[in-house]
């Protein structure tokens, strides 16, 4: 039944990730385009948008998905030495296991994190947050062309999730008023503790990404110990 559709998926740009076996269909080309293709190039009128989509992600292993970006450092280092070391046998099994521990491994912290936030709903005297920043976003966002080739101001938002009740809350802010660095980030997870735990628990959880300059480093581990110290945990 899908062999008809096959000129109208040639044509398309296909994007494969390497860490699945599903191949993704270029956000280049928008829904609407896609669809007048493949009923053009179909041989029957029943078809809708849900089976279209049906068909070709079960048939062809294709989703509609943006491209991946800003992937795991480590797993794109493993994917590079899987394409240098094809000819190695041995090589290539040494590689495909670290890089198999490696993904382990995330997913026993994913594992973990959803574990003890679900513990945190249970038990009074633990906290459990997960921050982490967001990509830069440049404002304002105008379509015109002559904004094209303007300069845009910067805008930084921090996203911190409190487990205990499901609530995400954003702290933005722009490039003129301070910049994106472990002081501002410390200073939002202050913020945050002062205004969302005035009566705190016991034990603080806290679940970042292994982002230097702006979770891991000395004046964020400051803010640990002066939260320790003060008694607030």
């Amino acid at each position: 039944m899908a062999s008809g559709r096959d000129n109208a998926v040639k044509r398309k740009l296909f994007i494969y990730d390497k860490n699945s076996d599903k191949s993704d269909i270029s956000s280049e080309t928008d829904d609407s385009v896609r669809d007048k293709d493949y009923f053009n190039n179909s041989s029957s009128s029943s078809f809708n948008n849900n089976r279209y989509r049906r068909i070709f992600c079960s048939e062809y292993n294709i989703g509609f998905n943006i491209p991946t970006s800003d992937t795991c450092a480590t797993c794109d280092e493993y994917n590079i030495l899987l394409d240098t070391h094809k000819s190695d046998k041995n090589k290539l099994k040494e590689i495909k296991t670290n890089l198999k521990l490696h993904q382990r491994q995330a997913e026993g912290m994913q594992t973990n994190m959803k574990n003890e936030i679900q513990r945190s709903k249970n038990e009074n005297d633990l906290e459990v947050i997960c921050f982490d920043l967001q990509q830069a976003l440049p404002i304002p966002q105008l379509t015109v062309g002559k904004a094209f080739y303007l300069q845009k101001i910067w805008m930084y938002n921090l996203g911190i999730y409190d487990g205990k009740t499901g609530k995400s809350f954003m702290n933005m802010w722009t490039e003129d008023v301070a910049k994106r660095g472990s002081d501002e980030i410390a200073s939002c997870l202050l913020k945050f503790i002062k205004e969302h735990f005035p009566t705190p628990s016991k034990n603080l959880l806290v679940f970042t990404d292994n982002c230097g300059g702006q979770n891991k480093n000395w004046t964020i581990m400051t803010l640990w110990f002066h939260l320790v110290r003060s008694k607030v945990y």
